[in-house]
């Protein structure tokens, strides 16, 4: 919703026939389903042949991102999947000089211009569901699990 916000063409993937359906109605231009065979190839079909101009990664896979980010593009990484650790080809970072920025929360006035962004473009946080903070423990088997699309909000009440 955010890079929809600032004019890109998003295309998500996913590996769930329920998420994909999500994220079209959230406005991804494009849906690619990772769990088929042809994923590789259908996603080179949809970035094109120079690649996409920026990639966000929430998963970790930094091969794949500066795989199909154009040259001189952006991978921006912001989350991994239980403690994944990845290794990198470097070869393909300096041939296709591609930037890699890590980012896991920002500072206080990057936040604020962050709210007053989402706020000004009524941009609403999707919330998969809500427990108690005394359910967290279900909450996180949920995410390992992939079994909720978008945020977990715990209620102290």
């Amino acid at each position: 919703m955010l890079s929809k916000a600032i004019g890109m063409r998003v295309i998500a993937i996913t590996r769930s026939s329920t998420k994909a359906k999500e994220l079209v109605r959230l406005g991804a231009d494009s849906v690619i389903d990772a769990s088929v065979p042809e994923y590789p190839q259908t996603l080179e079909e949809e970035v094109g042949r120079d690649g996409a101009d920026s990639v966000l990664d929430c998963l970790g896979e930094i091969n794949e991102s500066v795989r199909i980010v154009k040259i001189g593009g952006k991978v921006i990484s912001y989350g991994v999947l239980k403690n994944q650790k990845s290794e990198i080809n470097v070869s393909n970072l300096y041939l296709k000089s591609v930037h890699i920025i890590g980012t896991h929360l920002s500072t206080r006035k990057e936040f604020d211009a962050a709210l007053k962004f989402v706020s000004k473009r009524k941009i609403r946080p999707i919330i998969g569901c809500e427990l108690n903070i005394k359910d967290a423990a279900e909450a996180h088997k949920l995410l390992e699990d992939s079994k909720v699309f978008g945020k977990i909000l715990l209620s102290l009440n």
